[in-house]
């Protein structure tokens, strides 16, 4: 038996709001997770491949910068966020997110919505 303790962090990561953002990130990139960020970021929409301009900014803060090598699972917090951030303001992004990462999408595919 092994006792743990977790001390949360002062700012959450990951705010109500944005929960269905980042839930659609994770769940889309983290299909292939061994692939680059430049390589699975198509799997979020097309286009989004514009985002990495954003995430690779020499503005950004060093640790919110994304090398675009990076595979999806070597991302740090720091980085997700910077993504998300990215993604959020993205004015192409899906527009049926909440749908999309929730079983509410079986129910519209079988036309019963």
């Amino acid at each position: 038996m092994m006792a743990v303790n977790f001390i949360p962090k002062p700012e959450p990561i990951i705010t109500s709001a944005d929960s269905d953002e980042w839930d659609f990130l994770t769940r889309q990139l983290f299909v292939n997770k061994t692939l680059s960020l430049e390589k699975s970021i198509s799997y979020l929409a097309p286009g989004a491949s514009i985002l990495l301009d954003h995430v690779t900014d020499p503005k950004l803060p060093l640790e919110a910068q994304i090398p675009i090598k990076t595979p999806i699972r070597g991302l740090t917090v720091e980085q997700w966020r910077s993504l998300a951030n990215a993604f959020s303001k993205w004015p192409f992004k899906p527009d049926n997110i909440k749908a999309l990462t929730t079983d509410e999408w079986k129910e519209i595919e079988l036309g019963r919505k």
